[in-house]
């Protein structure tokens, strides 16, 4: 079944999602069976789908500075920590390669729930090959405090928590749907784009101001500390910031791909940065205990228990410590849908 915004609201509140899951099903039939015969009629030609894919991101380059994430992770060695970079396509570029590539479905499922957390999957479908592919994901209800008092998210935080874990189980439920040089072309493209045209050509001070206001006006991040983090994740010496004028496009691609991880939540600017939290209260972690898979399969933000795209806490919610949640009973599978193209 397909749910809408206020479904969601439904199911977080308390409602039973049956009703929702057998109101549905016959929609969902007749919908699935109206695109497998269109799928059959008008069959896709990959050589179109990726001239498609590609020109929207000439036409909006936009699109390409939001196609990639890309995240620092501290791989712990006997000679020493060395920091890595996890690199991927994000949820934006696997929604625009489905769109583009067609006769397909994008959906995000509710599995089920138990006392700690939501159970969902995002499915793929092809309709012209009959292949489908699932991802798993999961939302948590609780909340770890730095203290270690652990807190039941309220009905909003637990809404924002759904839909940015269905968000994740669905794009990589996409992407593992998707033929292999689909993605890898257009993730060549997007760098080339995002970059200003040649990764190794010195990026231009037009870009250089954009991507550093961009950063300070979403994070109050100064130059100093871009500079500090580009170091450490491209210099052969981590301690030595790069500086603003050495800039190349590949540095700047780099950014941008950090900032949709930042915006996306897929982790935290002190993460990042080492940006210090200004409430004391609200959970921090250190890189430390991200793993590569947990950022790709988005089951971090790098907050210890806390569920992707959640916020903090208030300072009332965690000085009660025991925040209730009306906990949803979901009987059955709904589905979230996000997309069929």
């Amino acid at each position: 079944m397909s749910l809408r915004e206020a479904d969601i609201d439904q199911i977080v509140s308390g409602n039973s999602a049956a009703e929702l899951i057998q109101q549905g099903a016959i929609v969902m039939r007749i919908e699935n069976d109206s695109l497998m015969a269109a799928a059959l009629i008008r069959p896709r030609k990959l050589h179109d789908v990726l001239r498609r894919a590609l020109e929207e991101l000439e036409l909006d380059p936009e699109e390409a500075h939001n196609a990639r994430y890309s995240l620092p992770f501290k791989n712990r060695g006997e000679g020493g920590d060395e920091v890595t970079r996890v690199e991927g396509l994000s949820i934006n570029a696997a929604m625009n390669l489905a769109r583009c590539f067609g006769n397909c479905s994008c959906t995000a499922r509710i599995l089920n729930e138990d006392a700690t957390g939501i159970n969902l999957a995002g499915v793929f479908i092809d309709f012209e090959t009959g292949f489908r592919i699932e991802r798993p994901a999961r939302a948590s209800k609780l909340f770890r405090m730095r203290t270690g008092k652990i807190i039941t998210l309220g009905p909003d935080r637990l809404r924002m928590a759904l839909q940015a874990e269905a968000s994740k189980g669905l794009r990589n439920a996409v992407l593992a749907g998707l033929p292999s040089g689909l993605k890898s072309a257009y993730e060549r493209k997007a760098i080339l784009v995002a970059s200003g045209g040649d990764p190794d050509a010195k990026a231009d001070e037009e870009t250089q101001r954009k991507v550093l206001a961009g950063f300070a006006k979403r994070w109050q991040l100064s130059p100093e500390q871009i500079e500090v983090y580009l170091g450490r994740m491209h210099n052969e010496d981590e301690t030595v910031p790069l500086k603003v004028e050495e800039w190349k496009g590949r540095h700047i691609a780099d950014l941008r791909a950090l900032f949709t991880a930042l915006r996306d939540g897929q982790i935290k600017i002190e993460d990042v940065l080492g940006v210090p939290d200004k409430d004391p209260e609200r959970v921090v972690v250190t890189p430390d205990s991200l793993t590569p898979e947990k950022i790709v399969n988005g089951t971090t933000t790098g907050r210890d228990d806390a569920p992707a795209g959640s916020t903090a806490p208030t300072r009332e919610e965690a000085r009660a410590g025991n925040k209730v949640l009306d906990a949803p009973t979901v009987a059955g599978t709904a589905e979230l849908d996000l997309g069929r193209f």
